[in-house]
């Protein structure tokens, strides 16, 4: 992340925290958000007659940390140059790396402002409904390891048997991490209706931009449970 791109952010959650800063938040809410500007995971609202905070904290591991290595690999595929091939096609004098992914865990805080432009109607329902606008951002951090093991080719003739890999000794596979840090800005309209006296169903469309150098529209919904 580059002097650029802190920039942004913090420019971006200051306005927002500036908006809300002398506003007092009455009106409280507990759920889940789904988003890349929100952050998924679980979120509280805090709103005042105008203004809101929205702040999101959420976390995921899936994956294993001791994958499973064969003894024998019949066939083999390169994910970097995309080529692949049964042994009998295999170049003879090259080691080959089989690689497997292990476990991956993402944690992902979010802070954005609410500013609420308007209230309308639902189905005759006064004031069920508010649109408004949300500026702010999320961090994820994001790692992922990967398991690596060198297998040698061993011909027909040589095994007796069919041609395959084999490891190429009986050490335990290489270990890596790979660490991102995440992060996403925006700024879009949405809304939220009331779906019963305690429920509220919220979606956004913002225009965000990330880590990545992309700019992209990302939908985001959440409902909410508003303590009264």
């Amino acid at each position: 992340m580059n002097k650029k791109h802190i920039l942004i952010i913090c420019a971006i959650l200051g306005f927002s925290l500036s908006l809300f800063a002398q506003v007092p938040l009455s009106n409280t809410a507990v759920g889940l958000h789904l988003g890349a500007q929100s952050g998924s995971g679980y979120s509280m609202r805090f709103f005042g007659p105008q203004h809101g905070l929205q702040v999101t904290l959420g976390a995921l591991t899936w994956g294993s940390d001791d994958p499973y290595f064969p003894d024998r690999q019949y066939y083999w595929y390169n994910d970097k140059t995309g080529m692949s091939w049964y042994p009998e096609q295999a170049p003879q004098d090259t080691l080959v790396t089989f690689t497997e992914v292990g476990r991956t865990l993402k944690a992902s805080l979010g802070l954005n402002h609410i500013w609420v432009l308007d209230t309308f109607d639902v189905f005759g329902l006064q004031d069920h409904g508010r649109l408004y606008m949300m500026t702010g951002g999320s961090y994820e951090f994001h790692r992922q390891t990967e398991f690596s093991k060198q297998y040698r080719w061993v011909s027909a003739a040589d095994s007796l048997d069919y041609a395959h890999y084999e490891p190429v000794n009986n050490a335990p596979p290489t270990e890596e991490s790979k660490i991102e840090h995440r992060w996403t800005a925006g700024i879009g309209l949405g809304v939220d209706i009331a779906i019963s006296k305690n429920f509220r169903g919220a979606l956004e469309v913002p225009i965000t931009y990330n880590w990545d150098n992309r700019i992209s529209y990302t939908p985001q919904i959440g409902i909410y449970y508003y303590f009264k």
